[in-house]
């Protein structure tokens, strides 16, 4: 099927394309449409008044006041949400110090993501409960109990070895440790005596570990271990407002530090009433930050942020090597405080001797970085884990490339694609052999080009990598289409990943997009309108500090995180 003025995406998944669909007159969050013709300006997060692209580079677009973070309810609804399958694996190792697994986490509920737009897992919109949610807890539970209920396990966790099936002073060491864990306050005589009644199992089966194995169960199955639950016991003296006592506040700044529940420490800390002071929140938010807990959660924000969590079609060989190669650059620029902006211009990358033979690139000494030379650079643009999303019917989409960058970078998001529009048959068709830049010709078509001008010319400046980053100088199949690695962003023209990656970082939409980014998966769901303070508020603490920690910094010092808000 030939195009015939249709304007054709190539999509990513199922799963994105409801966000990363194009459409005529691409007019998506920014403020002013822009007809069929029109130059499309360089997109702008949602909150900023000012026309996007307009903004000087590195001027920053209109940002808040850090003072508005001081608000009790600056962070907007607080919604009941439910353990993600990352969280409640870290929980559990936290917990009881054993590891389910992969294969085993598989069997507890999935994880929906909606869209590009918010591409993380833990939507609490998404966590709805029903029979089969419980069935596969329940089933769950019943194959984690058993790697609990074991000597050495019980030995580490309690420091005692069971006397006998009814070593109640064993048993009750052990359910004082990880029952207060799980359940992230301390025990109340309900408690002690519903979980204490297991014993009464073992002494009937003759085997301590009976208890234990039923214990697990319990508590992986409790609500208050299941979700982070909060009270509205305590108005603060504004509608809807209410206070958390102190191991909620200890359970919020756990999960977003460490995506886990609170440690002994922590919990000490919310004991002594400590948590509700700024001074000693900011105390123990530097501990945790020290942990490698803490790197842990922060590779996870970005992999779902950026895409490359699981799902990438990589060679099973190297996509071990390629994940290790985008974490191993975000772990550099948190542990050394580089600017965030570095993940988009370092110049040099650490790699495997296979990754670097794929690449092309020198073979690395052990431990040692690969200096980029010629075009490559551009930190993660010239990756593997980032170049894979912007392919389609075996080779790149420009369409795609460029779309993946303005969505997860700039956050703006393209209109829904309109009826009719057929996204099977590559652009030209199956059998075409006109080069590239002909074939992708909706950029221009009126009724197509203020989308695919935007998307198409960002994209075709990275045509030299494939899907997978190794370096070309033709079109695959077609040696006679030579690639000119150039495109266009924001009206000035690049070539490569390196060039690009220093125009994005000069962009202020960049920091206003990551700062929300930040604030999205900091709260478990889409921004809205009661949120534009706080986003702007954010954004100016990225501007002024360069760092995506800095951000974590501020939500834990304001009040808001001791806040629960219901309206």
């Amino acid at each position: 099927m030939e195009n015939t003025g249709l304007c054709r995406i190539h999509s990513v998944s199922a799963a994105a394309v409801l966000a990363l669909v194009l459409s005529p007159g691409c007019a998506g969050e920014v403020n002013g449409a822009m007809g069929p013709g029109a130059s499309p300006p360089v997109p702008s997060p949602p909150w900023t008044s000012s026309p996007p692209g307009t903004s000087p580079a590195g001027a920053g677009s209109p940002v808040g006041n850090l003072g508005d973070l001081a608000r009790p309810n600056a962070f907007g609804v607080t919604p009941l949400r439910r353990l993600t399958r990352v969280e409640l694996r870290a929980s559990l190792i936290e917990v009881f110090g054993v590891d389910p697994g992969p294969a085993m986490l598989d069997k507890s509920p999935e994880d929906l993501i909606s869209s590009a737009h918010f591409p993380y897992s833990n939507d609490y919109s998404k966590q709805g409960v029903n029979d089969v949610v419980i069935e596969r807890y329940n089933e769950f539970a019943e194959e984690y109990g058993p790697l609990v209920a074991k000597p050495g396990v019980v030995s580490a966790l309690a420091g005692c070895t069971p006397t006998g099936p009814g070593d109640s002073s064993c048993f009750g060491k052990l359910m004082a440790k990880v029952a207060r864990k799980a359940l992230r306050r301390p025990l109340t005589s309900a408690d002690t005596q519903g979980y204490g009644s297991f014993l009464s199992y073992s002494q009937v089966e003759n085997n301590f570990y009976v208890a234990v194995d039923m214990l697990a169960e319990a508590l992986v199955q409790s609500p208050e271990f299941l979700y982070r639950l909060e009270s509205v016991s305590k108005p603060a003296g504004m509608p809807g407002v209410y206070q958390l006592n102190d191991y909620e506040i200890a359970t919020r700044m756990s999960f977003l530090v460490w995506g886990s529940g609170p440690d002994d420490a922590l919990l000490a800390a919310a004991e002594a009433g400590l948590l509700k002071n700024e001074a000693e929140r900011l105390r123990q938010v530097d501990r945790l930050l020290r942990d490698p807990k803490a790197i842990r959660q922060w590779l996870h924000f970005h992999a779902e942020w950026l895409g490359y969590d699981g799902g990438l079609v990589l060679p099973p060989a190297l996509a071990p090597d390629m994940v290790a190669e985008t974490n191993n650059l975000v772990t550099n620029i948190l542990v050394t405080g580089k600017p965030w902006r570095s993940l988009l211009t370092a110049d040099e990358t650490l790699v495997s001797t296979a990754l670097a033979k794929h690449y092309g690139l020198p073979v690395p000494s052990a431990g040692e970085s690969v200096k980029y030379t010629g075009s490559r650079g551009g930190g993660m643009l010239a990756h593997a884990t980032f170049l894979v999303h912007g392919s389609k019917f075996g080779d790149t989409s420009p369409t795609l490339r460029g779309t993946e960058i303005l969505t997860r970078l700039m956050c703006f998001r393209m209109p829904p694609l309109p009826l009719g529009i057929d996204t099977d048959q590559p652009p030209g068709g199956p059998m075409a052999t006109s080069c590239k830049p002909e074939r992708y010709n909706m950029r221009t078509l009126p009724e197509c080009r203020s989308c695919h001008t935007l998307t198409d010319e960002l994209g075709f400046g990275l045509e030299n990598f494939s899907p997978l980053g190794q370096w070309r100088t033709a079109e695959p199949k077609l040696p006679s289409c030579a690639i000119t690695g150039t495109g266009v962003f924001a009206g000035q023209m690049y070539g490569g990943p390196r060039e690009l990656g220093q125009l994005l970082a000069s962009r202020p939409e960049l920091e206003a997009c990551s700062s929300l980014q930040f604030l999205r998966f900091a709260m478990g769901r889409p921004e809205g309108p009661a949120d534009e303070l706080a986003a702007k508020a954010l954004h100016e603490q990225l501007r002024t500090s360069g760092t995506l920690a800095s951000l974590l910094v501020a939500v834990v010092k304001s009040p808001a995180i001791a806040h629960k808000v219901t309206q």
